[in-house]
């Protein structure tokens, strides 16, 4: 919010928080997945469109048309991410061989805590069974097949 109130000190904090709360909801209801720096960006990108939004409706409103050349339009501050299918793709250690098993680790049989640590399907499967808890980390941990997000709560893997 600081970060935000320094960029646009003609904002309240509430008007900040509606901002945020907009991103949150378009991103899947949940911010936990985005770095600081996105949200900054994503609620400071939403802030500008309403902004100019707000410009555009003054100006009509006063009986102003705008020239035959129109300004170019600026060039977004937040895009969003797409979505990386492959599990290995945003695996920590994806790289190293499994640390329960000690074998190499196969693209195809890889799987990855929220956490992002990675280790081979079934023995991440029986370790989680004895334990809850990341081998790496110790970040609680669940198989998401076996515990599956709730469908209004979903969001993407970080």
């Amino acid at each position: 919010m600081d970060s935000l109130a320094g960029m646009f000190p003609d904002c309240s904090r509430s008007q900040l928080r509606k901002f945020v709360q907009q991103l949150r909801s378009s991103s899947g209801g949940s911010l936990s997945s985005m770095a600081l720096q996105d949200v900054v960006s994503g609620a400071a990108q939403l802030i500008l469109d309403h902004q100019e939004k707000l410009r555009a409706a003054r100006s009509n409103a006063a009986g102003q048309r705008s020239p035959a050349v129109t300004p170019p339009l600026p060039t977004p501050v937040w895009q969003a991410v797409p979505q990386q299918s492959p599990a290995y793709v945003i695996a920590l250690n994806a790289e190293d061989p499994c640390i329960i098993c000690h074998e190499d680790m196969n693209p195809a049989d890889i799987h990855v805590l929220e956490c992002r640590h990675s280790f081979h399907h079934q023995c991440i499967k029986s370790w989680l069974k004895e334990q809850s808890t990341c081998p790496t980390c110790r970040n609680h941990a669940l198989m998401n097949d076996e515990f599956p997000a709730l469908i209004g709560r979903r969001r993407p893997a970080p």
